[in-house]
């Protein structure tokens, strides 16, 4: 073992008159093993040197020792004879009777060599001023490099080196030295004759000191010029998800998370401040950066049934070959591998990634090895899911009157000649005391979640380490097979040399996934209560009892998919300390994913009709291969200048990302013992897409920090991008902040309410680009087949036949966004509750679009700038902090919310452009504008629509603005909340915890209702008691049922009947846990033991009138779930 007090005798052995504090000894030099170092002493020695007697100690305990060189030059023996002795006692007996000093900081021992003073010293003139050396120490006696240290009279100033170490001259006597860290409580000491001072910080107890990742560094909420929220591995832990993201919803103002289905694997959408761009091709998605590479993917493909018109589409992820609906990127990262989520929002914050920051940023660090005796920890759970309410649809009762009404209002008699119009099966063949529950049916049985977690970490102040495992399974709740299912290994080192110099970092993870989710009808909650079952007598598929005018409607649920991934995530990074406050940096990260999917649609699952063509069996085999790699040499220079620190940092990144795509089709399998091979495939159609992605730029920032009250920040970056053409690929960037932390002016406290501990005012501008466009669209490109069409044209004599792609363009040019935002940041009572109020405005012009063109020039679009001007602005407030914090009680609470507003600001000739009928200038870019439905008429009972034009006619006009000349669309529907937020709140009592997150929002919501009641689907009685039944019938919400709706029937699906203005408040997460009694486990050799139960959709509050506001039942979806797990977390 290498001890810290040899080190300090050799770095300050140039002090003149040697020292008379050594320090405080680094407590990070720990055994690399698992076993619990004892607290008692059991030593007996005669006349041993006083020195020995310290190592012996610091063997037994794990207690380290800190004093000076003249310790052992002192001679000082040691006779003791102690059994069982803790540690106070011991130490008691072993100092007994010495000139030393000893103090116990954690678990270091701090031993004063200083020799008593003579009288004749004491009365000596004290010097004017005089020169100190010092070491400072974080947590777990960590070196800490750049802190501030600076002295309140001479103002002093300087920052410590890459050892932790420094020094200042012309001090004087008895003045205050402050030392301060990010993440650290600030620390203030006299200056006395000690020439040689070890400064141990504490961590801080409150947010505006935490410590927060940005880009390329760390900083704390108190010093940010910029926009930033950070979730961390606390607030994510425990939570019964398997995509982290989902976990963050009403977490982080100004973050919108929406979920394209029930499944973990599924896609989600991500926006940051709302949407700038009227490209809805393109997905506003921020730059997602895990563990230093980023996690991109291009988009081969994206499925427009996964979004409703007029809002952003989602993103198919790992799974661009469309055999399945996509696979989220996020999918099999393990929440309990997370050490921090941070969201980069606003221009300071993302400026220096340029344009790849345009839409924000989101960086993803896992967790790191921590100084300290390495530790293993298991964590098991397990879970059950199950609906939560069914969609109370009509039983087989209430449906048949509802047909037999139906027949009755539109004058026709039901037949039972299945040759006839009127024919209706269900009436007529179908057994009427039969009533199934379809929903129950398929969606009641029980999902099952099931995860395992273990790590192992640990280290020494020179090598720290990590490495993790984990397995997490979902089944589903359909009475089906299927479900999702991942599993990952992770590992971390970091090594620092002897001299702190040299550090070197490398982070690397593997992730499996797996997806078998079963589809389900998309209308299964709308089948009549009294069809035939799923199966027969014999337990095949019930062919023969949809053989009327309903065919079999259960064939999706017997065409299995699965799609398989496998991931790597790899970083290396280096930094070399050249000189004091110099410092070189290199990044380099490899990303890579595999996802392979198969779709299997057999004849067994295909009915065949009479009349009907020939059936035959089909396999569809995908694969999409990712590659990201990305490397960043960057060097820093950590100086100070006058009464504050100056940070000058400049580097370079080179990304690439290759995307491919290929999927297989093989069909005209005439068996389905045939289906496991493409091989056997009659014929085969193969359709492959590539998207190469590559970015470079140079980048820079400057920070100054003077007096830590004044904050400047400016960032830039020059960017090239190959999405451009020649003579455009390159794009300047910028920003600047500044932050003014009043609270420290000598007036404040005059001014300022003693509950006001801090007030800090910050605001930012800045310029962001985008290259949000396809890739390579100013090039020809050909292919067969065409683009968007999986139809494959043969051969011509022997030749493939070429299809032009799209229509080039070599004339667009970044997009920019210009980013301008102002905050009011507070701490209350002692900084325990901290207050943020931030307004911001975002304007995006030179739009990248695809411009529509006639098909007769033989394209839809053309890629172009566009002059149209997008406004996003809002208010985002945050409250969160320790309301109760002391010894037994820890009650903390966060609370956010967002107000939205996005708006067209300008659009020169938009009345010429493609846009005219889509886009209103001074209205927002998410709204979709449909007709005003103003009720049901009491005579005939037909629905009414607002005539806006008075010409006695309901007119849908796409050729001219929404609600102008003869168009009646008059009313916006928007499709993003423009209010939303969450609160989270933790409380602790002893042993015990909870902590609770809920999110909020008001929002357009699908009634639910259609326009087809009365036909041979079911609806709810929401509807159907809501129905017009009579002439004069006043206050009908529903219009009378009917066979054949026409007329305005058909207007019902483009009103704002379908939608309704809500508010919810869901509770998304709960969990608890009780950590046993450590007497209990002592035996076991386990350091702790504690117990969870965790839940998910506990509850909602809502004035919706369904069951559900964001999971309508006419959206086909499964109803709501609710996951309950019981876990035990296990710690070495």
């Amino acid at each position: 073992m290498i001890h810290l007090h040899h080190q300090l005798s050799r770095n300050f052995r140039h002090n003149k008159g040697g020292f008379k504090l050594a320090g405080y000894l680094l407590s990070g030099l720990l055994f690399l093993h698992g076993a619990l170092l004892a607290q008692t002493v059991n030593l007996s020695v005669r006349n041993a040197p006083l020195e020995k007697v310290c190592k012996e100690i610091e063997k037994q305990t794990g207690y380290y020792f800190v004093y000076g060189a003249n310790l052992k030059a002192s001679g000082k023996s040691v006779s003791v004879d102690l059994k069982d002795a803790p540690v106070g006692k011991a130490l008691s007996k072993v100092f007994e009777g010495s000139s030393f000093q000893y103090e116990v900081i954690d678990k270091v021992i701090s031993v004063n060599t200083s020799a008593p003073k003579k009288q004749q010293e004491a009365s000596a003139p004290v010097p004017d001023t005089m020169s100190i050396d010092g070491v400072v120490y974080g947590s777990n006696a960590l070196l800490l490099e750049n802190a501030t240290v600076r002295t309140l009279q001479s103002k002093k100033l300087v920052l410590t080196n890459a050892s932790g170490k420094f020094h200042l001259k012309g001090v004087y006597h008895g003045e205050i030295l402050a030392v301060s860290y990010m993440g650290y409580q600030q620390q203030q000491m006299i200056i006395r004759d000690d020439k040689l001072v070890a400064i141990f910080l504490k961590p801080a107890e409150n947010q505006l000191d935490n410590v927060v990742v940005r880009a390329y560094g760390k900083t704390s909420t108190r010093f940010a010029t910029g926009s930033i929220s950070t979730v961390t591995a606390k607030e994510l832990a425990n939570q019964p998800v398997l995509n982290p993201m989902v976990a963050l919803q009403g977490k982080v103002p100004g973050l919108v998370i929406t979920t394209a289905g029930g499944s973990p694997s599924a896609p989600i959408k991500i926006e940051i401040r709302g949407r700038n761009s009227l490209n809805g091709k393109i997905p506003a998605s921020p730059l997602v950066i895990v563990d230093g590479v980023p996690l991109m993917v291009a988009d081969l493909k994206v499925p427009g049934s996964m979004t409703r018109d007029g809002s952003a589409p989602y993103s198919a992820g790992l799974d661009q070959s469309a055999v399945t609906q996509g696979v989220s990127p996020f999918f099999g990262i393990n929440p309990n591998d997370i050490e921090s989520i941070t969201v980069l929002k606003d221009a300071d914050a993302t400026a220096i990634y340029g344009s790849r920051g345009s839409n924000g940023v989101i960086l993803i660090n896992t967790k790191t090895g921590k100084i300290g005796t390495p530790i293993f920890t298991a964590a098991v759970s397990q879970g059950i899911t199950k609906v939560t309410r069914f969609f109370d649809m009509l039983n087989t009762t209430d449906y048949l009157q509802m047909r037999r009404e139906a027949f009755l209002n539109d004058g026709l008699v039901p037949s039972t000649n299945p040759a006839s119009k009127d024919y209706a099966e269900d009436m007529a063949a179908w057994d009427p005391n039969r009533n199934v529950d379809w929903q129950k049916l398929v969606f009641g049985g029980t999902g099952k979640y099931t995860s395992v977690n273990a790590d192992y970490s640990g280290g020494t102040r020179q090598t720290t380490f990590r490495v993790a495992g984990n397995y997490n399974k979902t089944s589903d709740i359909t009475n089906l097979s299927g479900g999702d299912q991942a599993a990952g290994i992770s590992m971390n080192i970091n090594n620092n040399s002897s001299n702190d110099k040299l550090r070197v970092g490398m982070t690397a993870s593997y992730i499996y996934t797996q997806s078998d989710v079963v589809s389900f009808p998309f209308s299964i909650a709308s089948l009549a209560p009294n069809a035939p079952g799923i199966y027969d007598e014999t337990g095949s598929p019930n062919f023969k009892g949809y053989m009327g005018k309903t065919a079999y409607p259960f064939s999706a649920m017997l065409m299995p998919t699965n799609s398989q991934t496998n991931r790597l995530n790899s970083n290396f990074t280096i930094s070399y300390n050249i000189l004091k406050g110099l410092t070189l940096d290199l990044n380099m990260g490899y990303g890579r994913s595999d996802n392979n999917s198969l779709g299997l649609k057999p004849m067994a699952a295909q009915q065949q009709r009479p009349g009907s063509a020939p059936i035959y069996g089909t396999r569809n085999v995908g694969r999409t291969l990712v590659n990201n790699l990305i490397a960043e040499p960057k060097i820093s220079y950590n100086t100070t200048i006058g009464q504050g620190s100056l940070n000058i940092m400049t580097g370079a990144t080179y990304q690439s990302n290759t995307t491919s795509g290929l999927t297989t089709v093989g069909d005209l399998y005439t068996s389905d013992d045939m289906l496991g091979s493409l091989s056997f495939a009659p014929r085969l159609n193969t359709s492959e897409g590539i998207a190469q992605y590559k970015y470079a730029g140079v980048f820079g920032r400057i920070e100054y920090n003077l007096q830590q009250k004044y904050m400047l920040s400016l960032t830039g970056r020059r960017d090239g991008s190959s999405r451009f053409g020649p003579g455009k690929q390159f794009g300047n960037f910028g920003s600047i902040g500044g932050a003014w932390i009043m609270s420290e002016e000598s007036w404040a406290h005059l001014v300022l309410p003693k509950a006001i501990s801090t007030w800090k005012l910050r605001a930012s501008y800045g310029l962001t680009g985008s290259d949000g466009v396809g890739d390579y669209q100013y090039l020809e490109q050909w292919a067969n087949p065409l683009s968007g069409n999986n139809y494959v044209l043969e051969k011509y004599m022997g030749i493939t036949p070429l299809f032009q792609q799209l229509q080039p363009n070599d004339q667009f040019h970044w997009e920019t966004n210009k980013k301008l935002s102002a905050a009011l940041e507070m701490g209350l009572l002692k900084d325990r509750l901290n207050v943020m109020v931030e307004w911001y405005r975002n304007r995006c012009d030179n739009q990248l679009i695809g411009l529509p063109t006639g098909l007769f020039t033989g394209f839809n679009s053309v890629t172009m700038n566009s002059p149209a001007n997008v406004q996003n602005t809002g208010w985002e407030i945050y409250i969160g902090g320790d309301i109760i914090r002391n010894q037994n009680w820890n009650w903390s609470a966060s609370f956010n919310t967002n107000i939205v507003n996005n708006k067209l600001l300008s659009y020169p000739d938009l009345e010429r452009s493609p846009y005219a009928a889509k886009y209103k200038v001074g209205y927002s870019i998410n709204n979709d504008y449909v007709y005003h439905f103003i009720g049901i008429d009491p005579q005939t009972g037909i629905p009414l629509f607002f005539d806006q034009n008075k010409d006695g006619k309901i007119t849908y006009n796409a050729a001219v603005p929404a609600g102008t000349a003869d168009d009646d669309r008059v009313t916006p529907i928007s499709t993003v909340p423009p209010f939303y937020g969450g609160f989270s709140t933790s409380l602790r009592y002893k042993s015990f915890g909870m902590t609770a997150n809920f999110y909020y929002k008001k929002f357009d919501a699908f009634t639910g209702y259609g326009s087809n009641m009365g036909t041979a689907t079911n609806v709810s009685y929401q509807e159907f008691n809501g129905r017009w039944t009579h002439p004069g019938q006043v206050g009908a919400t529903s219009p009378k049922v009917s066979l054949d709706p026409e007329g305005t029937y058909a207007y019902l699906d483009i009103s704002d009947r379908k939608y309704t203005r809500v508010n919810m408040f869901r509770a998304q997460s709960l969990q608890a846990f009780w950590k046993v009694p450590l007497k209990w486990i002592m035996r076991t050799k386990m350091k702790e033991v504690s117990l969870n139960v965790a839940t998910n959709n506990l509850f909602l509050i809502t004035d919706y009138v369904g069951i559900d506001p964001e999971i309508p039942y006419s959206s086909g979806r499964m109803p709501p779930t609710r996951t309950v797990t019981i876990g035990v977390n296990c710690k070495f």
